[in-house]
């Protein structure tokens, strides 16, 4: 019993511990419907154990209690791998209605489909390569809520709840 108790002790710090890469200088993207509409992109000015302060571009500044958070992304920089993926997607799905429209004047019964494979191949291609050259940005997801541990009786009942 002793265990489990230093357990449900320590158990608040090592979950906070998770959001290390959340200090003075990161850029972040946070979702906190209670506070404020829509999704915040800035930089952490300031962080303590219960909130972070985040200054966007537009020089506003905002507070955010963490069990406020619905969500938070740390930037992570560019990925070349990202990029090519992306690249890829938008080659290929710019090029696909071009490729379709090609197909129309062809007389009826030949197969299409080895054109069209071909167009969205060579396009997906070409889209793979300018995105690995240009990247894209890469976000890494928290877990925003922090733990809390809550316990209550009432007239009939004893509580304890442990949410995360």
């Amino acid at each position: 019993m002793r265990y489990a108790s230093l357990v449900l002790l320590a158990l608040p710090l090592s979950l906070g511990a998770q959001m290390l890469d959340v200090q003075p200088g990161a850029r972040i993207r946070v979702s906190a419907p209670s506070v404020v509409a829509g999704r915040i992109d800035g930089t952490v000015i300031n962080r303590t154990p219960d909130s972070v302060v985040v200054a966007t571009p537009g020089l506003v500044q905002y507070r955010f209690g963490l069990s406020s958070m619905a969500s938070i992304e740390v930037y992570q920089g560019r990925s070349h791998a990202l990029g090519a993926w992306k690249g890829a997607l938008w080659g290929g799905g710019v090029m696909l209605p071009f490729a379709l429209i090609g197909t129309m004047d062809s007389p009826r019964g030949t197969d299409q489909a080895p054109f069209i494979l071909t167009v969205e191949t060579v396009y997906a291609g070409v889209g793979a390569i300018i995105g690995s050259i240009v990247g894209a940005d890469s976000w890494a997801s928290h877990a925003a809520a922090t733990p809390r541990v809550t316990a209550g009786a009432g007239a009939t009942h004893v509580g304890f709840a442990l949410q995360f």
